[in-house]
């Protein structure tokens, strides 16, 4: 709920989306009007379209170290089988996004780029900025933060990517 509670304090009507329950009720204690709902966004999602001024998308990463850390909760394991089911999940969420953002508004996601175990690569602001223009979003801008001590084994350079619905 951290970045519904920051928009809130400019006023904006707000609504998230969470697939872990004790985190959507850890996010809805901190809101006073918005609300974060217990939903899967690989789905569609259940809110009128052209509703949202604003999506803001902050994926998880695919888990990089599945023998070195792996997922407790099953959900996230389940989302995050592999880089392929990963991927299918994230198209599925950019997709989903699509309907229920108003015109002329902005898709916002923060991302890296990660390394798999394997070695493989994955730009995935690269990766998701391919999905959202299949739907239909324009390219506006690309954000470089460089996050100097990240717990994660991930490049330190963190994408705040910045999409409009057309």
């Amino acid at each position: 709920g951290g970045i519904l509670y920051a928009a809130e304090s400019f006023g904006w009507d707000t609504i998230g989306f969470e697939i872990r329950s004790e985190l959507a009720r850890l996010g809805n204690q901190r809101l006073h009007h918005g609300r974060v709902i217990v939903a899967d966004s690989t789905e569609p999602l259940d809110v009128a379209d052209e509703y949202c001024d604003l999506v803001f998308f902050v994926p998880p990463l695919p888990n990089l170290s599945p023998g070195k850390y792996p997922d407790k909760n099953q959900i996230i394991k389940k989302f995050r089988a592999n880089s392929e089911v990963y991927l299918r999940n994230m198209r599925k969420i950019l997709h989903n996004t699509y309907p229920i953002l108003k015109k002329d508004c902005n898709l916002v996601f923060s991302t890296r780029s990660v390394r798999l175990e394997d070695g493989q690569e994955l730009d995935l602001p690269a990766i998701f900025g391919k999905y959202a223009k299949e739907v239909g979003y324009r390219f506006v801008e690309k954000i470089i933060h460089k996050e100097a001590r990240s717990l994660a084994n991930v490049n330190d350079k963190c994408f705040i990517c910045v999409y409009r619905k057309r």
